[in-house]
């Protein structure tokens, strides 16, 4: 095995370890380890969701995702040995220099859920990174809209 990707599998049973000690905090706190999923969010009975640019986004403002909410807990750390691989493939990508491609995220509820990079958020934090680039994906109430439209007639 080349030192790449020794380095690679270190991380991530580092990752795991931590993930393993963090899930047994919080069962000794009453807690969810686990990553908030789409259901834990409120989303507008009126909304509409457009493309709303790449950003760079602070991973500490990432806080769910619209899926996969067993595979990694809330700071992105793998809760499953089955992400093992491409993790892996990624954090080996990132550290020859190799493009991994966006992040897509949800913007909702004052945070952002991750519809497509969970791996590559989990690496990023793993390789001590603060943010990431991301598409974004805005969620925004019509109710909203609708109130600022009447607001501007009433004057």
């Amino acid at each position: 095995m080349d030192p790449l990707t020794d380095r690679a599998l270190s991380l991530f049973n580092r990752a795991r370890r931590i993930a393993g000690w963090r899930k047994a905090v919080c069962a000794i706190r009453r807690c969810n380890p686990a990553l908030s999923s789409m259901r834990d969010f409120s989303f507008p009975s009126g909304y509409r969701i457009y493309h709303a640019g790449i950003r760079t986004v602070s991973l500490s403002e990432i806080c769910g995702t619209l899926g996969r909410s067993s595979d990694f807990d809330r700071r992105f750390y793998p809760l499953a040995d089955h992400v093992r691989d491409r993790w892996i493939s990624i954090a080996l990508a990132r550290m020859r220099d190799k493009p991994v491609g966006l992040v897509r995220l949800y913007s909702a509820d004052h945070c952002y859920l991750v519809a497509d990079g969970h791996h590559r958020i989990s690496v990023a934090r793993v390789l001590g990174e603060l943010a990431i680039e991301a598409e974004i994906i805005l969620v925004e109430s019509l109710r909203k809209e609708r109130t600022e439209h009447l607001a501007g007639h009433n004057r």
